[in-house]
C-alpha cells in the first residue's frame, strides 16, 4: 500500500517502518469476519450511513474498484498466524486466502468501503484485497498513520471536474467520464446533466448555456472558482447564464 507521508525525519522513519512491516497483500470473501476500531480509538471514524451512500453512488459510476492499490484496506496479523495460511510470501500479485472460522481480521480503516462493497456487490463476487502488515513490528505511530491515512486525499475543485467530465464526453471515453462524475455527490451529477442532458421546455435554453461553457473548457483559470450546485441552472436560469457567458465570450 502507497501511504502519503511528508517527508519529515519522523515521517521517514514511520515510512520505513511501515516497509519493513509490510507483509503482502491477500483477497479475502469472508468480510463478515473482519474488526474494526472503535470510534474511542483517536483516529478511528465512526460509522455513518451517508458515506456508505456516497461510496454506493461512486460505485454506480466507476464500480469499487477492488484492483486499485489505494482502495486496498490495511490490516495487521502475526506473521506466524500467516504463514500457514499463505506458505509463500511476497508482495507480488494479492493471493487468495480463507480466514480461519474463529478468526477476526484487524483493519485499521475500511468499514465504510466494506459496508458498501456488501451492499453493492453480488454475494457470489462479495471480496475485497487488503495489505497485511506484521503486528510485531508495528509501532503505535505506524497504527495511527495506517488509521489515518488517506491514499486519495487529493480533491479537485468543481472546475477541474466540470472540464474533466467533459474533457472525456468529447472524446467518447465514457468510463473514464463516469469515474470524474463519481467525484461528484448526486445533486452536482444532476445538475451537470441538466446541463449536457437538458430535458423539459428549457432544453433548447440549457443545450445552448451547455455550448458555451464547452467554448470555454481551453481557459483553465477561468474555472477555478466555478462550483456546481451554485451556478445558474440551479436558479432555474440559463438564459442568464447565457448572456453572462456572451458577454465573457466578447471580453
Amino acid at each position: 500500500m502507497q501511504v502519503l507521508v511528508s517527508m519529515t525525519s519522523d515521517d521517514l522513519t514511520i515510512a520505513r517502518q511501515l516497509s519493513a512491516a509490510e507483509i503482502c497483500s491477500v483477497k479475502i470473501h469472508q468480510l463478515d469476519q473482519l474488526l474494526f476500531d472503535d470510534i474511542d480509538i483517536s483516529g478511528s471514524r465512526a460509522f455513518s450511513q451517508s458515506n456508505v451512500d456516497r461510496l454506493l453512488h461512486r460505485f454506480d459510476y466507476e464500480g469499487c474498484r477492488r484492483l486499485d492499490p489505494l482502495t486496498w484496506i490495511p490490516c495487521e496479523i502475526r506473521l506466524s498466524e500467516l504463514q500457514p495460511l499463505v506458505p509463500e510470501l511476497s508482495r507480488g500479485d494479492p493471493k487468495e486466502i480463507i480466514l480461519p472460522d474463529e478468526w477476526n481480521l484487524h483493519c485499521f480503516q475500511g468499514k465504510h468501503r466494506i459496508a458498501a462493497a456488501r451492499e453493492w456487490l453480488a454475494p457470489s463476487d462479495t471480496w475485497w484485497i487488503f495489505n497485511l502488515y506484521d503486528t510485531e513490528k508495528l509501532s503505535d505511530d505506524c497504527r495511527r498513520r495506517l488509521r489515518e491515512c488517506d491514499s486519495r486525499s487529493h480533491t479537485f475543485s468543481d472546475g477541474e471536474i466540470f472540464r474533466s467530465i467533459r474533457h472525456y464526453q468529447q472524446r467518447g471515453e465514457t468510463d473514464a467520464a463516469k469515474e470524474w462524475l463519481a467525484r461528484w455527490s448526486p445533486t452536482k451529477c444532476s445538475e451537470f446533466n441538466r446541463i449536457h442532458e437538458p430535458k423539459g421546455k428549457s432544453q433548447d435554453e440549457f443545450r445552448c448555456l451547455g455550448r458555451r461553457l464547452d467554448a470555454l473548457l481551453c481557459f483553465p483559470a477561468l474555472w477555478i472558482p466555478w462550483h456546481m450546485g451554485t451556478h445558474l441552472p440551479s436558479l432555474r436560469c440559463p438564459e442568464v447564464g447565457n448572456s453572462v457567458l456572451h458577454e465573457r465570450e466578447c471580453a
